[in-house]
């Protein structure tokens, strides 16, 4: 394993003798480090596992292209009642250039299968499940770059430009409230040309029905007092998506999770 950075955001290369993601071993640890270390300063990281070739993401891209070509009614069979879990259809004020499919419980795929010891999730798995995503971004008919995914932050946004073979790793804005504020989502957007289609994959580890999101003891000591309150993830989900505004961000996490009442 090796750590590296582009433009600050770290690279983490995993390696690829599965004895070396043993939990225990110096490799494990040194990566729970740089894990840790990202997640506490960037929110986010690159990957480097060159056991994914860049012919299977080729071909990837190529397929996950074919589902939104069906036809609108085709599309809307693919309903769920939880937000996001089934097919968005592009519009409104909040995301009006944004499409996609959700595929619930992604971990049945036989491919997510392949690297069992891979940061020893499955050990966990009974209190979360994966949702994967296909993504599709349009642009507007006007501008050259446009934001086509809702943007509300201040500050300076840095261009990403991935090497080869990398993949994209965001801390969910929930775990906020899990690591007691010690760690934070990156904030992100969408940039594309106009008449540019932008595509992308997307794999999130989504809580179970009633699990409670609480702070865990390592993150709360006194220099560091707990700042979130114990929240039910279905309550979280009720209150991001109030009137389908699908306002699962930090500041969701802050306003119904924080035990200090805010203004």
């Amino acid at each position: 394993m090796s750590s590296d950075s582009h433009f600050g955001i770290p690279i983490i290369e995993l390696p690829t003798n599965s004895k070396d993601l043993d939990g225990g071993s110096d490799e494990w640890r040194s990566l729970c480090k740089s894990v840790r270390e990202a997640c506490e300063n960037h929110g986010c990281f690159q990957v480097v596992y060159h056991k994914i070739s860049s012919h299977l993401q080729h071909e990837l891209f190529s397929l996950i292209r074919q589902p939104f070509n069906l036809p609108l009614e085709t599309k809307k069979q693919n309903v769920k009642s939880k937000p996001l879990h089934g097919y968005y259809e592009p519009g409104g004020d909040f995301l009006p250039f944004y499409e996609s499919f959700g595929l619930e419980d992604a971990s049945s795929c036989n491919s997510s299968k392949a690297s069992p010891n891979l940061m020893q999730i499955h050990h966990h798995n009974h209190f979360y499940y994966q949702l994967r995503r296909v993504m599709k971004y349009s642009a507007p008919p006007s501008g050259e770059y446009t934001n086509v995914v809702s943007a509300h932050r201040d500050g300076e946004w840095v261009k990403l430009c991935m090497p080869p073979g990398t993949f994209v790793f965001i801390y969910g804005d929930l775990l906020n409230a899990w690591s007691n504020g010690r760690m934070h989502a990156a904030n992100h957007r969408v940039m594309s040309r106009r008449n540019e289609y932008r595509y992308s994959l997307g794999t999130f580890a989504v809580p179970v029905k009633g699990t409670i999101i609480k702070a865990a003891k390592e993150m709360v000591d006194e220099e560091q007092p707990r700042v979130f309150k114990d929240t039910n993830f279905m309550d979280f989900v009720d209150y991001a998506n109030a009137g389908g505004s699908l306002l699962f961000d930090s500041e969701a996490v802050l306003i119904c999770c924080s035990t200090q009442k805010l203004s």
